[in-house]
C-alpha cells in the first residue's frame, strides 16, 4: 500500500517537468498527425466552417451536446448579421448511465430521439449537429465512426459504428427527422466557437471536465496521414487530438494505480490525470483510510480542499487539483508548440470550456500562471489568451452544422 502521510507531495510537479511533459505531448501529437495507429490519435475533422457558406439570417440547425453522461438538445435560429440565437432550449438530460455497467443502445438513441422532437417544436428536415465527446473517426460525409467509449460509459452496439446515421435510423420517419447530420467532437465544437472571438493566429478548443482533450487547425500538409481525395482543397483542418489518450512522464505511483484499477488499463493516462471523472478515485487511493464518495469526481476534491478542517487529505486534494491545471497547461503549451514550432511569434486563444476548469477554486488561475512562464522555457514566442463562450458547444455545433457539405 503507498503511504498516505506523503501523498500531496506525490503531486507536486516543476516547471522543467511541465517542459519535458510539453515536448514529449508535442512529439506525439506528430507522430499522430503523420499515420494512424498512435498514442495522439489526431482525427482530422472533415467539416471546415464556411465550406457551405456563412450562415445566413432564417436559418435553423438542430443540436445535440453529448458530454460524459449530460445531454443537451436545442434548436438555433440564424438572425441578422449572420449572429446565432439559442431558440428552443436547451433542454437538458441526465443519462441513467452508471459506470462501467452496459446501457442499452435502443434506450440510448431513443432518449436523445425524443430530445430532438421536443426542441424541434413541429419543424421538419433541420440539419443536425452531434457534439459527440467520445473518440471517433470524421468520416467525409460529415458523420464519425465510434472507436470506443470513455469516461466510465458502455453501450454495447455503437463501436465501429457511424454514430450520427445511428441515430437518424433511430428517429425512422419522425417528423423531425433531420435532412442530414454533422458530427463533431466536444473540442473541435469549442474550436469552431473560438472563431467568433477577436483575431488571433491560433485557435484551441479545450475541454476539462468530466473528460480532457483539446483541438486546432492544422495546415493540411502537416497531416501527412492524410490522402489527396480527403483534402477537399481546405488549407486548414480542425484535429481533433484525443489528447486524454497521452501518457505523459512524472505522473505519480498513485496514477499507475489508478489506470490498473480503471474500466481501460492503458490507456487516457493524461485523461485519468486531470478530468473530474477520475480525481475523486485518486484521492481515494491516495488516502484509503477514509471513506469517499468517489462518484463526485472532482467536486469531492473542491469541497475538501475548501474545508477548514482539511487536514492530510485536503492538502492532498489541493495539490491534485494544482497539478491538474498544470498538467494542462504543459500540455497547451505543447500543442503550441508543435503547432507554431519556436522559429516565429504568434497568438493563440484558447476557448476552454468544462465546469473544473472554470468552477474549481483558482484552477483558471493556475493555468493562466504557467501559459505565462513555461513558453519561454520552450523557446515560444507567444501570447495565450484564455477564454470562454456562452454556450460555445451548442454554437460550434449548430455553425458545423449549417456549414457542413450537402451530399
Amino acid at each position: 500500500m503507498l503511504e498516505s502521510r506523503s501523498a500531496s507531495g506525490q503531486f507536486e510537479i516543476g516547471v522543467p517537468q511541465l517542459a519535458e511533459v510539453a515536448q514529449a505531448l508535442s512529439a506525439r501529437v506528430e507522430e499522430g498527425l503523420a499515420e494512424d495507429g498512435h498514442e495522439i490519435a489526431a482525427l482530422p475533422t472533415f467539416i471546415s466552417v464556411g465550406e457551405g457558406g456563412a450562415p445566413v439570417a432564417g436559418q435553423s440547425a438542430l443540436v445535440l451536446d453529448l458530454g460524459g453522461t449530460n445531454l443537451r438538445a436545442a434548436r438555433v435560429n440564424v438572425v441578422g448579421g449572420g449572429e446565432m440565437v439559442v431558440a428552443a432550449g436547451p433542454l437538458e438530460l441526465t443519462l441513467p448511465i452508471r459506470r462501467g455497467v452496459a446501457f442499452p443502445l435502443e434506450q440510448f438513441l431513443g432518449l436523445q430521439a425524443r430530445a430532438l422532437e421536443e426542441v424541434a417544436e413541429g419543424q421538419t428536415h433541420l440539419p443536425l449537429g452531434y457534439c459527440f465527446s467520445y473518440p471517433a473517426r470524421s468520416t467525409a460525409q460529415g458523420d464519425a465512426t465510434l472507436i470506443r467509449w470513455t469516461k466510465g460509459v458502455t453501450i454495447a452496439g455503437l463501436e465501429g459504428r457511424p454514430v450520427g446515421r445511428s441515430l437518424l435510423d433511430a428517429m425512422g420517419e419522425a417528423l423531425a427527422r433531420p435532412e442530414r447530420v454533422a458530427v463533431v467532437n466536444d473540442t473541435v465544437a469549442a474550436l469552431f466557437a473560438s472563431l467568433s472571438g477577436p483575431a488571433t493566429d491560433g485557435h484551441v478548443g479545450l475541454i476539462v471536465g468530466t473528460g480532457n482533450n483539446m483541438a486546432t487547425f492544422f495546415p493540411a500538409g502537416r497531416i501527412g496521414k492524410l490522402q489527396a481525395s480527403e483534402l477537399g482543397g481546405s488549407d486548414l483542418i480542425p484535429v481533433n487530438l484525443e489528447s486524454g489518450n497521452f501518457s505523459p512522464p512524472h505522473l505519480s505511483p498513485f496514477d499507475a494505480q489508478l489506470d490498473q484499477l480503471s474500466e481501460n488499463p492503458g490507456y487516457q493516462r493524461f485523461e485519468k490525470a486531470v478530468s473530474g471523472a477520475y480525481l475523486g478515485r485518486l484521492l481515494a487511493l491516495a488516502h484509503p483510510e477514509m471513506e469517499m464518495d468517489t462518484e463526485r469526481g472532482a467536486q469531492l476534491l473542491v469541497e475538501l480542499a475548501a474545508s477548514g478542517t482539511r487536514g492530510v487529505a485536503g492538502e492532498t486534494a489541493n495539490a491534485i487539483l494544482r497539478r491538474s491545471a498544470r498538467l494542462v497547461a504543459a500540455s497547451i503549451c505543447g500543442l503550441l508548440l508543435c503547432r507554431f514550432g519556436t522559429g516565429c511569434e504568434f497568438s493563440a486563444r484558447i476557448l476552454a470550456e468544462g465546469s473544473l476548469f472554470w468552477k474549481a477554486p483558482g484552477y483558471k488561475e493556475e493555468v493562466e500562471r504557467v501559459l505565462a512562464t513555461l513558453p519561454s522555457q520552450l523557446g515560444l514566442r507567444c501570447t495565450v489568451q484564455v477564454a470562454a463562450s456562452p454556450n460555445a458547444n451548442i454554437m460550434g455545433t449548430a455553425l458545423a452544422a449549417l456549414s457542413a457539405r450537402r451530399h
